[in-house]
């Protein structure tokens, strides 16, 4: 939901971590010690009374700001830009910043913040695109799938259509007919237009179960083989 989100530049808003870890030791290792020592107040100062008035902004490294401005400008003169990372400069900017709180600085992003939120980034953008590529990739595996089953499902409908078909022309020949032998283009013939293409499957069936009697003839003004059907007797 949220990558389909990409008109609103709502992927870009969030950082994208893996979980996996190739490093992994085998061996568990000793617990860490606890994190002591830092506090989001304390990097703040008096966090947990605000007051907006006391509010201000951190300055921002000049390659930041640049980079910001070069992006503003661009907008501007229309640009062409990747809808995924519409809000990136924004979501660096707050990355360096968290940075920054970290090592207790609240006064500025520096530009060594800056450059490690690029690479937090880095991660990020390739994590992402991991995750875009896998949902593309199940998608795929579900519509090949699907197209699968719709195509079973039509080789199967159209398997009983054709026996149905079949059935119906084998009891349209069994009534016509009889004791007499008939020649097989007037039992054909005889039949309606769309059954015509399946007379050879219904007479093969007939002839099998051994309800009809088949003969070959010698048709003596043309000159070749024909065949002719009767009622088993």
């Amino acid at each position: 939901m949220i990558l389909d989100d990409v008109d609103s530049g709502t992927p870009a808003r969030y950082l994208w971590m893996p979980t996996s870890d190739p490093g992994a030791p085998i061996v568990r290792p000793d617990e860490p010690p606890m994190l002591r020592g830092w506090s989001l107040a304390e990097s703040v100062s008096n966090f947990d009374i605000v007051n907006p008035a006391r509010l201000r902004p951190m300055e921002v490294c000049q390659t930041a700001t640049d980079a910001v401005d070069q992006a503003a400008i661009d907008r501007l003169h229309e640009k062409p830009t990747d809808l995924f990372n519409s809000h990136k400069l924004l979501s660096r900017l707050k990355t360096a910043a968290a940075l920054a709180l970290l090592e207790k600085r609240a006064g500025a992003i520096t530009e060594e913040d800056w450059q490690l939120a690029g690479v937090v980034h880095e991660v990020s953008d390739s994590t992402r695109q991991r995750m875009i590529n896998t949902l593309a990739q199940a998608k795929t595996e579900n519509n090949r799938a699907r197209a699968e089953a719709e195509a079973h499902r039509a080789i199967h409908v159209d398997q009983r259509m054709i026996e149905a078909a079949t059935q119906r022309v084998g009891r349209s020949i069994m009534s016509r007919l009889n004791g007499t032998w008939i020649s097989r283009s007037a039992l054909r013939t005889d039949l309606a237009s769309r059954d015509r293409q399946h007379f050879e499957d219904a007479i093969a069936a007939l002839i099998t179960a051994g309800l009809v009697e088949t003969r070959s003839i010698q048709a003596e003004h043309q000159g070749h083989a024909g065949t002719e059907y009767r009622k088993a007797g």
